[in-house]
């Protein structure tokens, strides 16, 4: 189709074959929230023998076809585009990740543990677009809406990771006008003996506490730019990923960060991330904290 007309930055959705309505849904959910455009992006990743008519980008407007009209029917007043591409799927989406304000896939759950399926599309884009990356679970059960909506954030103890994390976190809660609950889970918290160690150190509930003091610190400036998110503090001693997956049963949204370092560094260093990306009963989205160049993707 035409080009986009709207000046703000749209939002992208990696469109498959199999599983595209509830991402198609979700993203144009998301468009509508932010006032943008929205583009419908799928790839085929193969090259068309010599003498033969139909080509991968023609193939790919004909997977997009009926879903621009869904988005036309379902959500009238969204402007909505298709975007054919020849070529890897994790190349196209990275690389379309430049302009785009959001990007969401799906993402088929297997299963095996997360770290044993490397190869799926939003394992190898997590952390590595250059924006957030909503990843939506096309197989599973849409849950009933909670009374109160909430919008969960996973907290790491790394103030920079922290900060990028919360402060998308605190914006999804407005746009949604959802509660917000921050999550820190410590798995193996040291504590140290009197009289070496410091006075909140010297007990397991020492240690929560000190942890809460800190994020609460942290959380001050977005408490103040965000009067109107209502926001929650639990520290859990214990497997981040359980407790955030635990927590994540009553949430419509889970926020986590995750670095590009690669597949199998990200699954080793951002185990936690990618768990709860995998396992989630809800939509994920993954905030990138470190960028590289979306090429190695591919």
């Amino acid at each position: 189709m035409g080009a986009e007309g709207t000046t703000r930055a749209p939002v992208v959705a990696g469109v498959a074959e199999e599983g595209a309505a509830r991402v198609v849904r979700a993203a144009a959910r998301q468009a509508r929230r932010l006032g943008a455009g929205l583009i419908l992006l799928h790839a085929v990743d193969w090259s068309a023998p010599p003498g033969t008519r139909t080509s991968p980008e023609a193939v790919a407007q004909v997977v997009l076809a009926p879903w621009v009209d869904l988005v036309r029917t379902e959500f009238p007043g969204t402007e909505v585009h298709s975007r054919s591409v020849a070529g890897s799927p994790v190349g196209a989406l990275a690389e379309a990740s430049r302009g785009a304000v959001l990007l969401v896939v799906g993402h088929h759950a297997r299963h095996r543990p997360a770290r044993l399926n490397p190869g799926s599309v939003p394992m190898r884009l997590a952390g590595r677009t250059h924006c957030p990356l909503e990843v939506v679970h096309p197989e599973r059960r849409d849950r009933s809406a909670p009374t109160h909506p909430v919008v969960l954030a996973a907290a790491s103890g790394e103030e920079a990771r922290d900060l990028a994390v919360l402060e998308h976190a605190f914006v999804e809660a407005r746009r949604r006008r959802a509660a917000l609950d921050v999550v820190y889970a410590a798995r193996h918290p040291q504590v140290l003996t009197p009289p070496l160690a410091p006075e909140g150190e010297r007990s397991r509930e020492g240690i929560a506490a000190q942890a809460a003091r800190t994020l609460g610190a942290r959380l001050g400036p977005l408490r103040a730019a965000f009067p109107d998110v209502p926001v929650r503090v639990d520290v859990e001693l214990g497997a981040p990923a359980r407790a955030l997956l635990a927590a994540a049963e009553h949430a419509e949204l889970v926020v986590v960060g995750a670095h590009g370092r690669g597949a199998l560094g990200r699954l080793v260093a951002g185990s936690v991330s990618c768990d709860v990306l995998h396992r989630a009963p809800c939509p994920v989205v993954v905030v990138p904290l470190a960028r590289e160049d979306a090429a190695a993707a591919a």
